[in-house]
């Protein structure tokens, strides 16, 4: 079965795509060091094996991203990154709240990611980091399912750098923790 609003999705993420790279370039030429501007485009892969129909999605998703990070060459420092994403995958699987009725079509996925880091920096050495995200998406499958989730994690590690006189590669070793919510809704008529 092929949803009925597929044929708006397409161009949705088209426009999505056009702006996050027209800001990308108009902003990229004046970020400063500390500032970081990013577009693109990933390949989302998604699969859940359920019976008895097999859920996979597939397809790109457009994301845009800012963040920011104190100047500082030792001592403490603040670090934000925030992030939007959205796409069209396209889905084969089954309906939300019947998985025995094989469903196909896209779905239409829509959040952010925003993350705080405090951290303390060792000059050639490494960044202690405790961090805290907070991630929110949407994902439609058609007019009537969608699935909103909420995640939010804490990082606790270490992160080494490579710089100008260091070039070893970076390395990362954190532990983190998280809590997610799922809601479903249904929106039936009569």
């Amino acid at each position: 079965m092929r949803y009925p609003s597929d044929t708006h999705r397409s161009t949705g993420a088209r426009r999505f795509a056009t702006l996050l790279v027209i800001a990308a370039a108009l902003a990229g030429s004046t970020a400063h060091a500390q500032w970081s501007i990013e577009a693109g485009v990933e390949q989302f892969d998604w699969r859940e094996h359920t019976t008895p129909i097999v859920v996979h999605e597939h397809g790109p998703r457009y994301f845009g991203a800012v963040g920011y990070m104190l100047p500082t060459e030792r001592g403490a420092l603040f670090a934000y990154r925030g992030t939007v994403y959205g796409g069209n995958p396209d889905y084969n699987g089954s309906f939300q709240f019947d998985d025995t009725k094989a469903a196909s079509g896209a779905s239409t996925y829509l959040g952010t990611t925003q993350r705080a880091e405090a951290r303390w920096r060792w000059p050639a050495i490494a960044d202690g980091v405790l961090g805290l995200e907070y991630e929110t998406w949407k994902r439609q499958l058609s007019t009537t399912q969608e699935e909103t989730y909420r995640t939010v994690s804490l990082r606790v590690g270490a992160e080494h750098l490579a710089s100008a006189t260091n070039t070893s590669l970076p390395v990362a070793a954190c532990a983190s923790c998280s809590t997610r919510a799922k809601t479903l809704r249904s929106k039936r008529w009569g």
